[in-house]
């Protein structure tokens, strides 16, 4: 008893969930797209990267949350990122960033996430971010700003 409760405190402490195992998301390079392009993952849970040949996966900084470990792959490379902040991500093959090629992450339990979407939305003008657009929009169309009422 007294074992799982230290093994529950320590999942506390360590932001994996309590009802479960940590799940694993598999995200392939599948031409110029990643799929799926949008993951919705836990704390605790592990995005696999697989067949990238010929891809890479990078952070987008600007859309990357404050304080969450980067993420920069070689060319080809199988990766394994483990979630452990929430947040959005967003994520980009550098071959493939005109063709748009872009994915992301958006963690349970993260706050006002549309406000996070809006203000990712407006960096997007700049022509370095520009090719997140399209799939920044889908977010905002998945997580909608609440209408407020006079």
């Amino acid at each position: 008893m007294i074992a799982y409760r230290m093994l529950a405190l320590a999942c506390l402490l360590c932001g994996v969930p309590l009802g479960g195992q940590a799940q694993t998301y598999e995200i392939k390079g599948e031409g110029v797209r990643f799929q799926p392009e949008i993951i919705h993952a836990r704390i605790g849970d592990v995005i696999a990267f697989r067949k990238m040949v010929p891809h890479a996966v990078e952070s987008i900084d600007a859309m990357w949350p404050q304080g969450a470990e980067g993420l920069n792959s070689s060319l080809g490379a199988d990766v394994d990122y483990v979630i452990a902040t929430e947040g959005v991500y967003v994520f980009r093959c550098p071959q493939h960033w005109r063709a748009r090629m872009v994915g992301a992450i958006v963690v349970d339990g993260t706050e006002d996430v549309p406000g996070i979407v809006a203000g990712m939305l407006e960096n997007a003008d700049s022509e370095m971010l520009k090719p997140a657009k399209r799939l920044l929009k889908r977010l905002a169309v998945l997580y909608p700003r609440p209408v407020e009422t006079p």
